[in-house]
């Protein structure tokens, strides 16, 4: 019974504008006004329906939001563009800070811009966005050509902390290789924090991560995020954007823990003198047992023998012997590390001996104390992944 009367509301107010629009050119003047406004508040309502029963209804799937993206996700986001069809579907000799949309924005500094802006429907097979945006650039005398892409609000941005990444995914085709720059910016307060990252030059799938932790970002007072692509001399080319896709992949909270700091040992080690092929320090510890401190010498990634340890002149301290064996003696650099004992001890001292050609001002002792501190990173790296799985 419901379907009935809903077809002939249907049929009646069908009628109704009918009847309207043929006999607008004769229609008085006040009345004609009203019946335009009433026309455009209609419009608006009808825009939006059918903006989502094409992205329901057609294939690939407008108004689908479904792409690649990692486990465990906070949230993701596909730009309007991308997703439906567009009131306006183009735009021609565009000025700078024209909108194609409520996202999609063009900057630049052209004074005759000869480009135009276009949304296109995919329909390759491999194509997950139902649209695409396609821009062409014919003669560009303007020192810089940028689009916004997207436009995040501050409901969206809501969560978002330093440890976390932002990824952006993109099917970027071009008429001739295009150098293109990805810009994030991200509002907070009075300050916006930009990243910057380039595209690698000719691939059609591109993914680029922006690690927040080497900002400067404020957590609490996030107001909007939003991406640039940088065009450099984009003059007589044509680039479409197949797909563009921004999420935040899971949180690296095991490199990098919100708020955590790494725990002080309670050792430190102090150097005396390196003597008759014995290496003497002197071991301060805080900790009040009275037990001698553990302590292991790393030489090539393995525990060193021949560690001495005698009980010092002061409560906590102790005297360090390390003997350094004959098979540690050779030309290039040798380098001991003292940590703590243990397969995640941190490291107390090093120190390295250098044999053969003089080594003045020589940078190799400090490659390869490196290389030691990146072996013990290692391992604690793979144990913390062993633990955790």
């Amino acid at each position: 019974m419901g379907g009935f009367l809903n077809k002939l509301l249907h049929r009646g107010s069908l009628r109704r504008w009918r009847q309207g629009a043929a006999q607008a050119a004769n229609m008085p003047l006040p009345q004609l006004r009203q019946q335009r406004n009433q026309a455009r508040v209609l419009q608006e309502q009808l825009n939006r329906l059918i903006h989502v029963a094409d992205g329901r209804l057609a294939l690939p799937q407008i108004g689908s939001s479904s792409f690649s993206r990692p486990h465990g996700t906070d949230w993701s986001w596909r730009p309007e563009l991308w997703r439906g069809p567009m009131p306006i579907p183009g735009l021609s000799s565009v000025p700078s800070k024209s909108k194609l949309g409520q996202e999609i924005t063009l900057f630049h500094d052209c004074e005759i811009p000869e480009l135009t802006l276009r949304q296109l429907r995919n329909s390759r097979e491999e194509d997950l966005a139902p649209f695409g945006l396609r821009m062409d650039v014919f003669k560009f005398a303007g020192s810089f050509l940028s689009l916004e892409v997207v436009d995040l609000q501050r409901e969206t941005c809501q969560g978002l902390l330093r440890h976390h990444l932002i990824r952006v995914d993109a099917i970027i085709e071009t008429e001739k290789p295009l150098e293109i720059f990805a810009r994030l910016n991200i509002r907070h307060g009075p300050n916006t924090e930009q990243l910057v990252r380039e595209l690698p030059l000719g691939e059609k799938n591109v993914t680029v991560e922006y690690d927040l932790a080497y900002s400067n970002l404020n957590e609490k007072r996030i107001e909007r995020i939003w991406l640039d692509l940088i065009f450099e001399a984009p003059d007589m080319n044509r680039v479409v954007l197949r797909d563009l896709t921004l999420c935040p992949p899971p949180p690296c909270q095991y490199l990098r823990p919100r708020h955590e700091t790494p725990k002080m040992s309670d050792l430190t080690v102090t150097k005396i003198r390196f003597h008759n092929g014995t290496w003497e320090g002197v071991v301060q510890t805080t900790a009040k047992s009275g037990l001698p401190p553990d302590i292991q010498v790393l030489f090539q990634d393995k525990p060193l023998e021949g560690i001495a340890l005698t009980e010092g002149s002061a409560f906590g301290e102790w005297n360090l012997h390390i003997t350094i064996p004959p098979h540690a003696i050779a030309d290039g650099v040798q380098t001991f590390v003292i940590a703590e004992g243990g397969s995640g001890g941190q490291k107390l001292e090093s120190f390295s001996l250098i044999a053969g050609e003089a080594a003045v001002d020589d940078m190799r002792a400090e490659i390869e104390l490196l290389r030691a501190e990146l072996d013990m990173l290692k391992r604690a790296f793979r144990r913390h992944c062993v633990e955790t799985s």
